[in-house]
């Protein structure tokens, strides 16, 4: 199945991206004074870092 999609979407990686969208994104709904710093951290891993990276890899 990688294969197939390599073969049939893999060259398109020639002409590079054009468009991408990141619309992840996640949060914890609670007051920031109650946030630890381990959930501040996995909320900025999932949005910012997530992000850095597709954008990087699509370049």
């Amino acid at each position: 199945m990688v294969g197939a999609y390599a073969d049939e979407y893999g060259p398109l990686r020639l002409y590079g991206t054009d468009i991408l969208f990141n619309n992840a994104g996640s949060t914890i709904r609670k007051p920031i004074h109650e946030l630890s710093l381990g959930a501040w951290n996995q909320v900025i891993t999932n949005n910012l870092t997530s992000m850095s990276l597709v954008t990087r890899e699509s370049y």
